[in-house]
């Protein structure tokens, strides 16, 4: 049970949850796969040159444990009531958006990101406040239909 069907209010129903995309973890295992080659083939000329090659997969490593823990902590709900971002394990950064307050919802793809399948979603809330949730969402067309669908049910009733 994720952060966001813990804090269900009465009369709420969860309709779709978004996670990030797995393209995050592509810089930290390139720059870890760079330290394993540089150690593996600098160590060959001299027995302290490997050592810089550890020391970037180290770094590499940091990172992949950092961004494991950033797609970990990182929710994206939708319900019939609110739009909650939840990012963050140790520490935690929650954000909820009424679906009544939402003016209107951009989606922002590169070409990168359409073909893979990952992108930003932007609610613009009354006031003219913008509230990016991501670079990184996976499948950021159905996060913003699930919304969309919701806002146009709450302008219907």
């Amino acid at each position: 049970m994720g952060y966001t069907e813990k804090n269900l209010i009465e009369g709420e129903r969860l309709l779709y949850i978004a996670r990030l995309h797995w393209i995050i973890f592509l810089s930290p295992v390139l720059v870890l796969l760079a330290g394993v080659i540089l150690s593996r083939y600098l160590h060959i000329y001299t027995r302290y040159a490997g050592y810089a090659g550890y020391a970037i997969g180290a770094v590499g490593l940091f990172i992949a444990l950092s961004t494991f823990s950033e797609y970990m902590g990182s929710e994206f709900g939708v319900t019939n009531k609110r739009i909650i971002v939840k990012v963050g394990i140790v520490s935690r950064t929650a954000r909820e958006i009424f679906i009544n307050r939402v003016e209107s919802i951009q989606l922002k793809q590169t070409f990168i990101g359409r073909l893979l399948g990952f992108g930003s979603v932007i609610p613009a809330g009354t006031g003219g406040d913008k509230a990016s949730l991501h670079n990184y969402i996976d499948n950021p067309m159905a996060l913003k239909k699930a919304i969309d669908q919701q806002i146009i049910r709450v302008r219907i009733k």
